[in-house]
């Protein structure tokens, strides 16, 4: 059965285009094999690359055991509406989600520490979000231009505030934030 699983995982890498990782992941999990515990089908060491996203998906689920979604990843995802970010994901890269103009929420990973730059810049149909509470950086126009957004919760813990990071969102009537000892920096036009 565990062989099985392995040989299972290994094609479905290799069908996808991530055969570089597939010898980390028959280590991977011949290391499990040999210490008894089960095998998962994606190694905790990959990153969801642009390369695993469709620009016509309408709605998409990160696989489990992926740590981080990369740098435009879903960038330009024009029809997504949806998508599912598993909690195993703790980094969100430069632009994961620019221009995804058809995002109307999302749910970020408790995980997650930075939205980085540009994140969500340009999705105009994102119309809230709660960062969860161990953010501590929002970066550089991280949700700049989104225009449908009408309210935004900060946690007590986010000690920078970039440049930008809202920057023209037109319909923002509501941010929740306890400015706390610990905040540093408020960039400009935030």
């Amino acid at each position: 059965d565990t062989i099985g699983q392995l040989i299972e995982a290994t094609y479905c890498i290799r069908g996808n285009g991530i055969a570089p990782y597939a010898l980390q992941l028959v280590v991977y999990a011949l290391r499990c094999f040999l210490d008894e515990k089960s095998v998962p089908v994606v190694p905790p060491i990959l990153e969801f690359a642009k390369r695993d996203a469709e620009r016509d998906m309408v709605s998409a689920s990160v696989p489990f055991g992926f740590l981080s979604i990369g740098d435009d990843a879903f960038h330009m995802c024009t029809s997504l509406t949806s998508l599912t970010i598993p909690d195993s994901v703790a980094t969100i890269g430069n632009h994961a989600f620019r221009c995804c103009i058809s995002l109307t929420s999302i749910t970020i990973p408790d995980g997650v520490t930075t939205i980085c730059d540009e994140t969500f810049h340009c999705c105009r149909s994102l119309t809230c979000v709660t960062l969860p509470d161990g953010v501590t950086t929002i970066g550089f126009c991280a949700f700049g231009l989104c225009r449908s957004l009408t309210r935004v919760t900060i946690p007590d813990g986010v000690t920078v505030i970039g440049d930008y990071a809202f920057h023209k969102c037109t319909s923002l009537t509501s941010i929740t934030v306890s400015p706390s000892e610990t905040t540093r920096f408020v960039g400009a036009h935030p």
